[in-house]
């Protein structure tokens, strides 16, 4: 008998101890319940294994959530803070102003209404738990700031921060001239530039419901969505000299 050297010695079986227990622990259940009642094997399921299967229902429930959310979620890609003032009428103004910019389902404008600059407190503001000054400041360190509706505090914290654009340098020829009047220049650095519109009494801000004067708008241009920037630009430019019939 010829004997090769190569030849490949069989593998010992490894006994899992803890895969056969599992056996012999489902095989004894299953036994037990084939025995009782239908209403006894549901008693006996829900006081042997009632962690385990809300525990389960809880997993099945977040990941429906999870799911749900990551469906739904949709890309801000636009977004304006208004200061000092929460009554605006936020919700119409963003549902006018997604089908003005043309945006599919899944994105979405906003507009922050929760920000106070005003060392006078109000119970409709709920940023006193993080100053106004930081909020402005998160959204602009995180580059979605597009611009901002504010009064004179609001503005000339922006202007000391110099977190606006100036408009001269911003603005399309065209809508700079047409506001001209409007322009509000400060001092920015030892500069006086323009950096505001006043838009106190507008056709806007009163569509807006902006309820201070007078009332400014300015510019950070954060978000990269140059189109949805030039489109707004001219939806201004519509409500105070083209377009009577616009309306949020």
């Amino acid at each position: 008998m010829k004997i090769s050297l190569d030849e490949k010695k069989p593998e010992p079986v490894v006994y899992d101890a803890e895969r056969e227990a599992i056996k012999k622990s489902f095989k004894g259940e299953k036994k037990k319940l084939s025995k009782m009642r239908l209403s006894e094997k549901l008693k006996y399921i829900w006081s042997y294994y009632r962690i385990p299967i809300i525990g389960g229902i809880f997993a099945i429930v977040a990941l429906s959530y999870l799911i749900f959310v990551f469906a739904t979620k949709k890309e801000t890609v636009f977004m304006g803070v208004v200061v000092n003032d929460p009554t605006v009428r936020a919700h119409e103004y963003s549902v006018f102003l997604d089908d003005y910019l043309s945006l599919d389902g899944k994105q979405q404008t906003e507009l922050i209404t929760d920000v106070s600059l005003s060392a006078v407190s109000s119970p409709y503001m709920s940023s006193r738990s993080m100053s106004g000054t930081s909020q402005i400041m998160v959204y602009i360190l995180g580059k979605e700031l597009d611009y901002v509706i504010t009064d004179k505090t609001g503005l000339e914290y922006l202007c000391s921060e110099d977190v606006s654009k100036h408009l001269d340098k911003f603005l399309p020829g065209y809508i700079y001239d047409a506001f001209s009047e409007k322009i509000v220049s400060m001092d920015v650095k030892g500069n006086n530039v323009p950096v505001a519109i006043d838009m106190t009494g507008s056709r806007f801000a009163e569509s807006l419901g902006i309820n201070y004067s007078p009332a400014y708008i300015c510019f950070q241009d954060l978000s990269g969505h140059d189109d949805n920037m030039q489109r707004f630009l001219e939806l201004l430019y519509k409500f105070e000299f083209s377009d009577a019939s616009l309306a949020f």
